[in-house]
């Protein structure tokens, strides 16, 4: 980990300062549940079982609900009623099923109230309905674990959570500001803290240890171009912000729609009619999706 934000050569003192605040308290961030950890090392295990996987998730029947209720829901549209966490393991596979736990779980852990700027309730409905969009986006493109591009939908902005969680005064004068000129949160918070919330998702993605290519999607959705390793997935959850602001979904704490970036449009290849059949899966499956994970 840098000692300051990620492509910021430097920063006010007021910045470095709330920079190294922030980093002095990684430890105390919120962990996650320890179904999550448990689940991710059977899923790396090449002799786990569906039912090995089942008797861990059982062990939280909130998880369990939630899981089954997903699976159930238009989020997959099976055909038939899915009624065992072993028969979701066998349609989904043990990675998807890995990472809906986390999404499923994760949402617990943050728990403080909003501000006059920023409802964490519309926060969650934004994340949501860019999940869904980076699902559909990824499944377009032919991506295998689309449920990894729903986590980092879902994940996109979580740095927002910990601003509000833990530099709380600064990151409401950066709401302040960004609704009284107009502008993204993030040119916001660059201007209050000197880094953003893209750059703390990195963190804390970081400090519950996951994925690579999962951090990258996060700490690049605005500025996908870069990484180079993994351009094509930040533009997956650049343009998934993009589409559910113009869904009007929740909120992310500004009024401001991001500019697409041209070179993530490219490395796309979508056309517009993609982009509408993505846009007109998000209205059919974010209200069911939206009251399972946030209930």
């Amino acid at each position: 980990m840098t000692s300051g934000p990620v492509g910021q050569s430097s920063a006010g003192a007021a910045g470095d300062s709330s920079w190294q605040d922030l980093l002095s308290r990684v430890s105390t961030f919120p962990t996650l549940p320890v179904i999550v950890d448990q689940i991710t090392e059977l899923v790396q295990l090449p002799d786990t079982t569906a039912r090995e996987i089942e008797a861990v998730v059982m062990t939280d029947q909130t998880v369990t609900a939630r899981l089954l209720r997903l699976v159930n829901s238009p989020f997959y549209g099976f055909a038939q009623k899915v009624t065992t966490v072993s028969r979701a393991v066998g349609l989904i596979g043990f990675e998807a099923l890995r990472n809906l736990v986390f999404s499923t779980s994760v949402m617990n852990l943050f728990k403080g109230d909003g501000s006059s700027t920023f409802r964490p309730s519309e926060f969650w409905k934004h994340s949501i309905g860019a999940a869904i969009a980076a699902k559909n986006i990824a499944r377009r493109l032919g991506e295998k674990q689309v449920e990894e591009f729903f986590v980092a939908g879902l994940m996109h902005d979580i740095g927002k959570l910990v601003h509000h969680e833990f530099l709380r005064d600064e990151f409401c004068r950066a709401g302040e500001l960004a609704l009284e000129r107009d502008i993204l949160l993030r040119q916001a918070e660059l201007e209050v803290l000197c880094f953003s919330h893209d750059q703390t998702g990195g963190i804390i993605l970081t400090h519950w240890r996951l994925p690579h290519r999962l951090i990258a999607m996060v700490t690049d959705h605005h500025d996908p171009g870069r990484t180079q390793e993994y351009a094509r997935d930040a533009a997956v959850i650049h343009l998934s912000d993009i589409l559910c602001r113009a869904k009007g979904f929740g909120s992310g704490g500004d009024n401001k729609m991001p500019r697409l970036d041209r070179r993530a449009w490219k490395d796309l290849g979508l056309t517009v009619g993609d982009v509408e059949q993505v846009m007109s899966q998000m209205e059919q499956e974010f209200e069911a999706a939206t009251a399972i994970l946030t209930e």
